[in-house]
């Protein structure tokens, strides 16, 4: 059996049970959905032919676990849904579960590296600056070695990350006063982690569309929760590609947009490929009933290379916690 005869073999729901508690810990995106992305994806692709098997991992009492398919890291999906799989022998797997822990590992334990929401590029905006200035400062007081030498090396240089490990094995035996200085480093760190990603989120908006500008959505700064997801049509032709979105977005999203205060809708297609009326109604009879308390935008935006599919960025925000 083939990774792609073991997916034709199992629906999608099947999975999710197994997918949840594989993502409890992470950061909470509605992963459900990316999953169901990614599952669709695969399903579109054709396997390629003649490539090597692989063989599960059984931990050491003999269980297939999570990483069992950790072969299938990196892999190109092509490859990895041709790819015949070896059972070792050892207790039994039920398929949807076998399944489920070989999505996690195609998609580097959820997050696929090809899309924006599951890896994000290091920021380096200049709020990110400001949190790296003030870790180093940290490692400086802690790991014995000066900000003026740590600042002139990279974080891949040996002597810094050893005096990494020295600062957090010297911070254990801090006083009060320097307890309190670091807390006070804490909420700084805090405050800018939040405004980087803002910063980020309104960098994205703003590459959607020519005539999207930074001041548009700079309300976003002075909110106290974002939630920003972008979600993508996997369908054959684009006779199915909004439906399928607002099928997603409905039964395997994991964020109640009812919370929000604010809400923006960006919808974007190729230009070739441009919105029929009858998809335009069923994207407002869709986002109508959200009604959020302040402020609600819809967006539709015209660009290359999306082909027969269609992306939509919702980006939700509250004024209060």
């Amino acid at each position: 059996m083939t990774v792609r005869e073991l997916f034709e073999n199992v629906e999608f729901d099947a999975l999710v049970p197994t997918l949840d508690k594989l993502t409890r810990h992470q950061t909470p995106l509605s992963q459900r959905a990316y999953f169901k992305m990614a599952y669709d994806e695969l399903m579109l692709m054709t396997p390629e032919e003649d490539v090597e098997p692989f063989e599960l991992r059984r931990g050491e009492d003999g269980e297939l676990y999570p990483n069992a398919g950790i072969e299938l890291e990196g892999d190109i999906w092509e490859e990895s849904l041709g790819r015949e799989i070896i059972i070792p022998e050892g207790p039994e797997i039920p398929l949807e579960k076998l399944a489920a822990y070989l999505l996690w590992s195609l998609t580097f334990y959820g997050f696929s590296a090809a899309s924006r929401p599951f890896l994000r590029t290091a920021s380096v905006d200049e709020f990110s600056k400001k949190r790296f200035e003030i870790r180093q400062k940290r490692t400086s007081a802690y790991g014995r070695i000066s900000l003026k030498k740590l600042k002139a090396m990279s974080v891949l240089d040996d002597e810094y990350m050893e005096a990494e490990m020295r600062a957090e094995k010297n911070a254990r035996r801090r006083n009060r006063a320097k307890r309190m200085r670091d807390h006070r480093w804490d909420v700084q760190i805090a405050r800018l982690e939040r405004k980087s990603k803002v910063s980020e989120t309104i960098f994205e908006l703003t590459c959607k569309a020519d005539d999207f500008a930074e001041e548009d959505f700079a309300y976003l700064y002075n909110t106290k929760l974002i939630s920003d997801n972008c979600y993508q049509s996997q369908t054959a032709d684009d006779s199915t590609r909004i439906d399928y979105l607002i099928d997603l977005i409905r039964n395997y999203g994991c964020v109640d947009y009812s919370e929000f205060d604010s809400m923006v809708f960006v919808v974007s297609v190729d230009k070739e490929r441009e919105l029929s009326e009858e998809e335009m109604h069923k994207l407002q009879e869709f986002v109508d009933p959200f009604n959020p308390q302040k402020r609600s935008e819809f967006h539709y935006c015209t660009a290359a290379g999306f082909g027969p599919g269609a992306e939509i960025m919702i980006v939700a925000s509250r004024d209060t916690l």
